[in-house]
C-alpha cells in the first residue's frame, strides 16, 4: 500500500473530503458534516482547543526569541 493513495476523509462521515475541509483539532470534517451536524457547542469547543494550544506555541515563541536577545537568559 503506498502512503500517497490514503485520501482525507471526513471525521463523521468517512466521506473522501475532495474540496475544502474544517480542520478541527479532533480531525477534519467535510463542509456538509460541519455545517449541518455538528452541534455550535462542539464547535466553541473546538474553537477553544485550538486557540489555547496557538497560545501555547505562541508563549514558547516569544521566549524563545527573548532568549535570544537577552543572552544573561540562556541556558546552558
Amino acid at each position: 500500500m503506498n502512503l500517497m493513495d490514503n485520501k482525507l476523509q471526513c471525521k463523521r462521515c468517512g466521506k473522501p473530503i475532495k474540496g475544502g475541509c474544517y480542520n478541527t483539532p479532533d480531525g477534519p470534517f467535510c463542509v456538509d458534516c460541519w455545517e449541518n451536524k455538528i452541534s455550535e457547542k462542539t464547535k466553541k469547543n473546538y474553537e477553544k482547543q485550538a486557540l489555547k494550544r496557538l497560545q501555547t506555541v505562541g508563549i514558547g515563541f516569544k521566549k524563545k526569541i527573548g532568549n535570544e536577545q537577552n543572552p544573561s537568559m540562556w541556558k546552558v
